[in-house]
């Protein structure tokens, strides 16, 4: 066994490497971040944020994270962000992660993102912070719902405009006997 995983009993690293199976067998995003220098308290902070968020948020030995992501789309390229001390924020909703990362890491400056790896592509850590100036999806789901309202709402306008017409017409004829 590698030096770097010898101080985790065998059970423990199966148990972290089926986690991080488990938490990647959707199409979630996975954000590499080093954290060399935060504290406990401001690694709890963000752990409670990322959770809040819909994420979950790991220290994980880089060797455990390659046996867990082995097989997955992108992964072959994680040896030059898999270097030093290594977390893992994982989520369904990768804006509200990178949100979540970027606004912290502007806070916390130990916190470093290192790359993502994301719908089988790897990302670096620029690209990944992109993700977070992204509309979130629930912002997107109202955008496409505005979308589809929009020509619903000409038709009915459209559909309108006669009887209003007609009422304008009515009214006018009826003004036009009283006066």
């Amino acid at each position: 066994m590698r030096k770097e995983v010898e101080g985790l009993r065998k059970e423990q690293k199966e148990n972290v490497v089926s986690w991080i199976k488990e938490h990647t067998a959707a199409d979630e995003t996975v954000v590499f971040a080093g954290f060399k220098g935060l504290k406990v308290a401001e690694a709890d902070l963000l752990r409670n944020k990322l959770r809040d968020s819909g994420s979950v948020y790991r220290v994980v030995k880089n060797t455990l994270i390659r046996i867990g992501l082995d097989g997955k789309e992108g992964s072959a390229e994680l040896g030059a962000i898999l270097t030093g001390t290594t977390a893992v924020a994982i989520a369904v909703d990768p804006v509200a992660l990178a949100k979540v990362l970027k606004a912290f890491a502007k806070e916390h400056e130990a916190l470093i993102i290192k790359g993502a790896l994301f719908s089988g592509q790897l990302l670096s850590a620029t690209d990944a912070m992109k993700l977070a100036d992204l509309p979130s999806r629930e912002q997107l789901l109202g955008q496409l719902v505005g979308m589809l309202m929009q020509p619903l709402t000409q038709l009915a306008g459209v559909l309108s405009a006669p009887l209003r017409d007609l009422a304008s017409v009515l009214n006018q004829v009826k003004k036009a006997k009283e006066g």
